[in-house]
């Protein structure tokens, strides 16, 4: 994972209801992060296909669903630009600044990630 210096929140600050949605959503965003690197890693190697973009843009549009709402504005916003710049990309030339972004997202993805203390 990416570092990044950035202040821990533990959980105990939040109710238990939300605490527990909360984890939830970071437990899915771990795995989403795997995922959206393999799929990029996968992309490097194979060059640039429709279903793999698709598939980077639909887990951005879900973690933009909810990401704010929890308290992840950032990652939200984020997220509905990557998942809207994917969906333009057509072109293997458009590629480099695709994954410079979603290189950027991942960063945020792996911040938010780091700021979550299940302690």
């Amino acid at each position: 994972m990416r570092e990044r210096n950035v202040p821990r929140q533990p959980v105990s600050d939040l109710s238990p209801q939300l605490a527990l949605i909360r984890g939830r959503f970071l437990d899915r965003l771990a795995q989403r992060c795997i995922e959206i690197e393999t799929l990029v890693q996968q992309i490097e190697t194979d060059g640039v296909q429709v279903d793999l973009v698709q598939e980077i843009a639909g887990r951005a549009h879900k973690i933009a669903g909810v990401a704010p709402t929890l308290g992840f504005a950032r990652l939200g916003s984020l997220s509905v630009d990557i998942e809207a710049r994917l969906s333009k990309l057509l072109s293997q030339s458009a590629w480099p600044d695709a994954r410079e972004r979603i290189e950027a997202y991942l960063t945020e993805i792996e911040a938010v990630l780091e700021t979550y203390d299940p302690i």
